[in-house]
């Protein structure tokens, strides 16, 4: 998730070959509230911050990450 700093973003067809499909919908559903608030945009497969996110990217990424708690 430390992507969302840069200006490249995270690739979602990255994050499935690496991480599965489990973590990917896991992804997906979690960055639509960052989505709706302006912070993360979704552009061509890439998840980027926006400038309104830029200086939340830590905190944002650090609620994208799935924790396996078992």
């Amino acid at each position: 998730m430390t992507g969302l700093r840069t200006i490249w973003g995270v690739s979602l067809e990255r994050i499935e070959k690496e991480f599965g499909t489990k973590y990917l919908e896991y992804l997906k559903n979690q960055s639509q509230k960052f989505i709706s608030d302006e912070l993360l945009i979704l552009d061509n497969n890439i998840l980027k911050s926006t400038k309104k996110g830029k200086f939340l990217c830590d905190g944002i990424a650090s609620d994208l990450f799935l924790l396996n708690l078992e």
